[in-house]
């Protein structure tokens, strides 16, 4: 089976990095980090990569004196008196508020962050396409405010004189973290050039949300509570294997504690027993600073996800990654069972040492990864948490079916946003004590070790995990993303675990390799074959740079659907889009493997077919035709609409060919000979059967392409689940074209029942079409009863229809929303279909027509056109454009113009208008000119409404007026051209 294409790169620095050769003046400083951010996307981009990641911080947004207030402490929070603490908290509490009014108006220092990503921008558009491009990971890393988790009491701090307390202090830190984020999405994640694909939230929170009495690596006090640390601080004797807390302790021979071994002779009573990790109590301190971290988790991920969905952008939200630590993420989902739903990926960090024995090169090991559970928290550290194959545990929560037997976890795929291999070189490293840990240390090829060091050599081991772990492993367990630690050492000299610890696969200037050219060459390939790009390993021999970029070489695999140029695929009239043909051209070439046949159910005059044909041509099955079905039959609708247009559509060569009927069509008669006419540029690979699907019986055959057009009644996909699905392979593609359309309301339960039994999960939905993809999962018995019309109560396909629509964003959401109207008015419940109409259209959301008409065609009996009663007013004209929009121009930009709309309502009316910047303004700078809408009441001496708006490029805005009954003038203004969208009088529930 072949594995799906994943983002796969390399993390860098960030803006705030401490890059050795950082220079301190402001203007340089911006030039090195442009220069940097070109570098590392030039570098990802030759590597076969499509992805970077780079973190960013709150603290280097707001400043340094933020950070001191916030995180500069030196001395654990338990051992500050509380008068200090409390006028720290005081100090605390003043540096909240100043940053938050600072984010909520966009007061922060972005001038690093903007250098380092508009240097990858610049990267990006100098490439000839999409599939050439560099995504950004932006990583926030925010430790814990640890004085604000572990605030005393409010009547402790009201005794020093300080009025604030934990809650004042964690509303105004979450609030600080919602607006940042919002800025952060709002100017990185939307508009044309936007250079950021992801965002991960709270970097590494299982290492850094602990409370410092249980943490070793950067604590202030890391000798307290020496053996009670928590699992992922690595140092396996101070992680406890029981429950007594006060056990007797010594210091070892490296720095370390150990318990202490005392000869109990006969006065030993008792020892504590072993406990599970999952049930280990770490104490009510740690429990806090989990439920904190849970909360921030959800309210920024929250942010996020709405801020990117408002902005239209295709942005993947990652939580924090942990150290394959499973025992954090279910913690977090006990403090907080929301804490993963705003997020489409868990962040992971599978780096590999089981029991610190660095030359373990078991990534994929036969040894099971079952029994986790009854491990206590040493054995979990020891044998699982710094385990790669372990992350096959989290998968398999995130193939479960619901949130509740999943941790949250369900549906999720797994970001692997750090792996690397480190080394242990010599230096600090080494000394008297560490010689003795002979499997601690891994050397690069062609490094001579200490005298007395034994080590593995760095190449090797690298050369293992590209053996075993394949791009199948990662596909099988849930893996979208896989990121490399890291490109370069952001540090100078042996400061830094990138450079130290040669986690770093290239010198600072992102070009020579540190890595044994043959081991390189594997590395490269594997990215480009995690990508579907090609990798140029020459280009990083070259000692000398040139300007320009070596174009990519032909051959290369496409990366996604949005690489496949048009002109590739024969024209042919028909009612699809030009990304849906893309996108089924890019399935058959990229994807397809040959374990099955293509079949297309509905196929028209051969515009899908032409499509789906030229891409099985261009596989690497080029002889395998795609098996059309289609009845082939003219019905008055199809006639109506495109019986002229698709004899037009043809040359007059080919209309010399036709029989004559077909010339002369009518309703009811076959389109056969236009269809076989309309593929014969890539007949080779087309296998066309007139039948009707209701009466099709398949011949058994399997399936690996299965793309579905023909399910216009539920009778119909009832016969297609009977027929087709049986014979679906595992890994399977389906693609439903009609799946985000108001009429087959019909697709969504039953699809959505699916995907919750884990048969289909969504991959490529084309945005602005109704066209979706997905991945097949073949059961060990498939179940067909359960997803047949009869299967299915009326309440049931309520909620599957709603969990559809919350998939979607704007506007594919609004085609959901009429497929639920649909869906009402079938079953006789007009008032929840209007309802539900209502709403919809005063939401906004739209583009252009997408979605009105469709809602308009099922509820017209709820409003009024009001498009022909649209009056220019002075200096300005109005003209119609579409099936209901009126665009108003003016006569000079700048000068104001003016449209007025008369019109009698009854009461409960609302007059509703969806307003935005006419494409006749682009180039004039004024798309946000501000617009004002005004509805005056006859009889009335001021506005019964009136509201101002400044709407940006393709963008419209909803404006809804409630009417009072009786006579109302409506008056829109604006200083540029402006598009008025379906201008209505919308009727009140009854």
């Amino acid at each position: 089976m072949k594995s799906q294409r994943i983002n796969a790169g390399l993390c860098v620095g960030g803006a705030d990095s401490s890059f050795g050769e950082l220079p301190s003046q402001s203007t340089e400083r911006r030039e090195f980090l442009d220069g940097l951010g070109y570098r590392e996307a030039c570098c990802v981009h030759h590597c076969g990569g499509n992805m970077m990641r780079t973190p960013y911080s709150l603290a280097g947004l707001l400043g340094a004196s933020f950070h001191d207030a916030l995180h500069g402490l030196t001395q654990p929070v338990y051992e500050m008196p509380v008068q200090a603490l409390a006028e720290r908290i005081q100090i605390i509490f003043g540096a909240l508020g100043e940053a938050l009014a600072r984010a909520e108006a966009g007061d922060l220092d972005w001038i690093g962050l903007d250098a380092l990503l508009g240097g990858v921008r610049r990267f990006n558009d100098e490439q000839s396409g999409a599939d050439r491009a560099v995504g950004v990971l932006l990583c926030l890393v925010e430790p814990a405010p640890s004085v604000i988790v572990e605030a005393p009491l409010r009547r402790s701090l009201e005794r020093c004189g300080v009025g604030v307390a934990f809650e004042d202090l964690w509303f105004r830190f979450t609030r600080l973290h919602i607006a940042a984020m919002r800025r952060v999405v709002r100017r990185y994640c939307v508009g044309p050039g936007a250079v950021v694909a992801a965002i991960e939230i709270v970097s590494e929170p299982d290492c850094t949300w602990l409370p410092d009495e249980n943490r070793i690596e950067r604590a202030l006090r890391p000798d307290c509570d020496p053996l009670n640390k928590y699992v992922t601080e690595r140092h396996l004797a101070q992680i406890p294997d029981r429950t007594a807390v006060s056990r007797p302790f010594r210091k070892d021979d490296h720095g370390g504690y150990r318990e202490q071994e005392i000869d109990w002779g006969r006065f030993k009573l008792s020892d504590a027993p072993e406990v599970a990790l999952l049930d280990y109590p770490w104490g009510a301190k740690f429990d806090k600073y989990v439920a904190c971290c849970a909360d921030l988790l959800d309210h920024a991920s929250f942010a996020a996800r709405d801020e990117a969905e408002r902005g239209r952008a295709a942005v993947r939200i990652v939580s924090g990654a942990v150290a394959n630590n499973l025992d954090y993420l279910i913690r977090l989902h006990r403090q907080n069972e929301n804490v993963f739903r705003s997020f489409d990926g868990i962040g992971l960090r599978p780096y590999h040492w089981p029991r610190h024995d660095m030359h373990d090169q078991q990534f994929v090991s036969s040894v099971t990864t079952s029994g986790w559970q009854g491990a206590t928290p040493r054995r979990f550290a020891s044998d699982y948490c710094n385990r790669f194959d372990f992350l096959a545990e989290i998968a398999a929560l995130c193939k479960r079916k619901t949130p509740k037997d999943s941790f949250g976890l369900a549906g999720k795929t797994l970001w692997l946003t750090e792996f690397g291999v480190p080394t242990k070189g010599a230096g600090t490293h080494v000394g008297a004590g560490t010689r003795q840990l002979r499997n601690l240390f891994v050397y690069r090829r062609g490094e001579a070790p200490p005298s007395g060091v034994h080590a593995i050599v760095w190449e090797d081991k690298w050369d293992r995990f590209l053996e075993q772990v394949t791009p199948q492993f990662l596909a099988d367990n849930c893996v979208e993303t896989m990121l490399l630690h890291s490109m370069r050492p952001t540090c100078s000299g042996d400061t830094g675990d990138d450079g130290r610890s040669d986690f770093a696969l290239f010198e600072a200037d992102c070009e020579t390799p540190r890595m044994e050219r043959a081991t390189f060459r594997r590395l490269l390939a594997r990215l480009g074959e995690l990508t579907g790009r090609m990798p140029d390993v020459d280009w990083f021999a070259q000692q000398t740079r040139v300007n320009g970029i070596a174009g990519q070489r032909t051959g290369a695999p496409l990366s996604d659907w949005t690489a496949v140029d048009p002109s590739w695929i024969p024209e042919a009239p028909g009612m699809t889009q030009i990304d849906e043909l893309r996108y089924l051209y890019w399935a058959c070439a990229s994807t397809f493997e040959g374990r099955g046949r293509v079949v297309e159910l509905g196929s028209f005059l051969g515009r899908t077919t032409a499509a789906l044909a030229a891409g099985l041509a261009a596989s690497a099955h080029p002889d395998v035709r795609v098996v059309s079905i289609d009845s082939h039959i003219w019905d008055p609708w199809t006639f109506e609409h495109y019986g002229e247009f698709a004899i037009a559509c043809l040359s007059p060569d080919q209309r010399r060919r036709l029989p004559a009927e077909a010339i002369s069509p009518s309703a009811g008669g076959s389109f056969r000979p236009l269809f076989d006419i309309y593929t014969e540029a890539v007949q080779r690979n087309v296998e066309g059967l007139s039948l009707n699907l209701d009466d099709c019986d398949w011949t058994g055959e399997s399936i690996e392409i299965l793309f579905v057009d023909a399910a216009k009644s539920w009778a119909t996909l009832d016969n297609i689940v009977e027929q087709f699905f049986p014979c679906l392979v595992d890994g399977a593609t389906v693609i439903h074209q009609d799946y985000k359309h108001f009429f087959t309301y019909w697709l969504h339960p039953v699809t959505e029942r699916m995907i919750e039994d884990g048969l289909l999960t969504p991959t490529v939905d084309v945005r602005g079409t109704s066209t979706q993809g997905y991945l097949y999962r073949k059961p060990e018995k498939l179940d067909l009863g359960r997803y047949l019309r009869a299967a299915f109560e009326t309440d049931e396909v309520d909620r599957l229809l709603e969990r559809s629509r919350s998939r979607y964003a704007l506007p594919e959401a609004i085609t959901v929303a009429g497929a639920q109207v649909h869906h009402y008015l079938d079953t006789g419940r007009r008032a929840d279909a209007a309802r539900l109409f209502a709403a919809t259209i005063t939401a906004g959301g739209f583009r252009d027509d997408y979605g009105l008409t469709d809602l308009f065609s099922l509820m017209a009996d709820r409003f009024e056109p009001l498009w022909d009663r649209v009056v220019a007013g002075r200096r300005s004209r109005v003209r119609r454009v579409g099936n209901s929009g009126v665009v108003l121009e003016v006569e000079r930009v700048g000068k104001q113009g003016v449209v007025e709309l008369t019109m009698e309502s009854e009461p409960g009316a609302s007059f509703v208008v969806h307003v935005g910047p006419h494409e006749d303004a682009a180039g004039s700078g004024a798309c946000a000119a501000p617009i004002s809408v005004r509805v005056a009441v006859a009889g009335g001496r001021a506005p019964s409404f009136e509201r101002e708006l400044a709407v940006a490029a393709g963008v419209l805005c909803p404006v809804a007026a409630p009417l009072h009954g009786g006579r109302a003038t409506v008056r829109i203004e604006a200083s540029a051209p402006i598009l008025l969208r379906a201008p209505m009088i919308l009727r009140p529930v009854g």
